[in-house]
């Protein structure tokens, strides 16, 4: 059992200890200092910051304490997107890769230089509000960008959260930049025929049709079925999305 050691620096009590973490995903033994507290009235000696001291050794000492991660932030990231796992343990789908290694580029140069289990909510707002500014004046970054960027950090670190590296998600409490508003595509018929030509599968043929035609979401057109259009009224009765329902009647035009 450890107990550390524990001495003065500077204005505050200091604890050292050894503990294990992990390093390029291997188990290794590091020493660690943490500041205990200022010395004051209430901390004037070794032993009244020796309880403070105690609460960290204790699941040390236990061997309940998780075994979290020294890497970078930048190298941890880079490990991340060559696995291309999602938080919940799934295979990435290859749009989604893509959409975050543009993330990760436009991140890049604003990641803290710290250890991953260290980094804090406060620091991901150092990242999101660092890469908003770099826009300039109406040529400002897309609203969609900063939520995307959000999302791939979030990813991220759930992924870490998983497998133990860190011992919570810092970005989900991180605040999100204004950006500038983004435009509403409407397609041309022509510009339809075109993606429908360029799809092989029917159902992809389909989705894009009905959407075309109806305006309706993907989780309300997964959740139609025949019995929902009397020939005249398309009732939309369900939604296959997490959370989400949707019930309303929708006229269609016959030909």
């Amino acid at each position: 059992m450890q107990k550390g050691a524990i001495r003065q620096h500077g204005k505050f009590w200091w604890l050292k200890y050894r503990e294990d973490v992990l390093e390029n995903g291997v188990r290794v033994r590091k020493t660690v200092n943490k500041k205990l507290a200022p010395i004051s009235r209430e901390y004037q000696t070794e032993q009244s910051v020796r309880a403070l001291a105690d609460v960290i050794l204790a699941p040390l000492n236990a061997g309940t304490h998780q075994t979290n991660s020294v890497d970078s932030v930048q190298a941890f990231l880079e490990s991340f997107l060559a696995k291309g796992e999602g938080g919940r343990g799934h295979k990435l789908r290859q749009s989604t890769v893509k959409s975050y290694q543009d993330m990760y580029k436009i991140a890049k140069p604003h990641l803290p230089q710290m250890e991953l289990r260290k980094v804090r909510t406060p620091d991901i707002n150092v990242i999101m509000r660092a890469v908003a500014a770099e826009d300039d004046g109406d040529d400002r970054r897309a609203q969609t960008v900063y939520y995307n960027l959000k999302n791939f950090l979030s990813s991220a670190f759930k992924y870490a959260v998983r497998d133990g590296l860190v011992d919570f998600n810092p970005v989900r409490e991180a605040a999100i930049p204004v950006g500038a508003e983004t435009d509403t595509h409407a397609y041309s018929l022509e510009e339809v025929r075109t993606i429908v030509d360029g799809l092989k599968k029917p159902v992809a043929k389909a989705l894009v049709i009905v959407a075309t035609l109806t305006g309706l979401r993907s989780e309300e057109i997964k959740g139609l079925r025949w019995e929902d259009y009397d020939g005249e009224v398309l009732n939309i009765r369900r939604a296959v999305s997490a959370g989400n329902c949707s019930s309303r009647p929708l006229p269609l035009v016959t030909m």
